[in-house]
């Protein structure tokens, strides 16, 4: 039992001995410190700059139920405020219309990384809104290193998509229209080349001249009509993103930290190098 207890007593750790080792090498460790926070530091400064980057938010509103009833007296059309919404934010969301942005603002910047940094809500979060009491606004957002640019790429998104979608739906509704024209010709001549004159059939053609006259009636309104309800412009961010990553400063600590301890772990292997040793001779 008692060589047992000696045994573990060696080859317990004497924390003052350790301490001593460290004071004796002290000269070591600072000259190995000092040598590896001077590479630490040209690695750093070597570092490519971060340069900061800014973050805006445009907000708006599904058409309102006014909007639509305009939409659809105007166009003769048949849309819902769902259907407007999608065919807006699918034409917002699209990357090949953000680059016809991009491109046309003239933003001198990775394309595919601005791209990629512009995001919207999706349908979960709100259809989570619909237990509230009123409707939560839309956004989108964008991340570039002008602030300025950035928002302003935003409200030009919104408003580029929002008068394209009403001049898809305006065209869409005038080839509908010219599509209607050409079936009510064809009809009035089926019934033209008939030789059945009986009332019937006089009141079907006269209910397609009517027809016929209304579309060719028919003219656009030339006012523009905004479907998306804006909220709130986008605005430049006054403050920048906080930096991804550690920062070059603590990056250097950690780095003079690591090799402080790198120091010292060279001392050890170094006394337990010359401890074996001796105890060999």
């Amino acid at each position: 039992m008692l060589k047992k207890t000696d045994n573990y007593q060696d080859h317990e750790i004497d924390l003052k001995e350790l301490i001593n080792v460290i004071f004796i090498s002290k000269k070591f460790i600072i000259t190995v410190t000092s040598f590896l926070t001077i590479i630490a530091i040209l690695y750093t400064l070597s570092l490519p700059q971060l340069i900061p980057s800014y973050k805006s938010h445009i907000y708006f509103l599904k058409p309102s139920t006014q909007t639509v009833l305009e939409l659809n007296k105007m166009l003769f059309k048949n849309e819902t405020q769902h259907s407007v919404f999608y065919k807006f934010l699918t034409k917002a969301m699209s990357t090949e219309f953000q680059e016809r942005i991009f491109k046309d603002i003239n933003y001198k910047k990775n394309i595919n990384t601005f791209i990629s940094s512009i995001k919207t809500l999706d349908d979960d979060n709100h259809e989570k809104s619909k237990l509230a009491a009123y409707e939560i606004p839309w956004t989108i957002s964008a991340t570039g290193i002008d602030p300025s640019i950035t928002s302003n790429f935003l409200n030009e998104l919104v408003f580029a998509a929002d008068q394209e979608v009403f001049d898809e739906l305006k065209e869409a509704s005038k080839m509908e229209i010219s599509i209607r024209i050409e079936e009510l010709e064809i009809e009035k001549s089926l019934i033209l080349e008939s030789q059945l004159v009986e009332s019937v059939f006089n009141d079907e053609l006269l209910k397609l001249n009517i027809e016929e006259a209304k579309l060719n009636l028919f003219e656009f309104d030339k006012n523009e009509l905004s479907l998306i309800q804006i909220d709130q412009l986008a605005i430049p961010a006054s403050m920048p993103l906080k930096e991804e990553g550690r920062k070059r400063s603590v990056t250097l600590a950690f780095q003079i930290l690591a090799s402080f301890m790198l120091s010292i772990f060279l001392v050890f292997i170094k006394n337990i190098y010359r401890f074996n040793r001796n105890t060999i001779n």
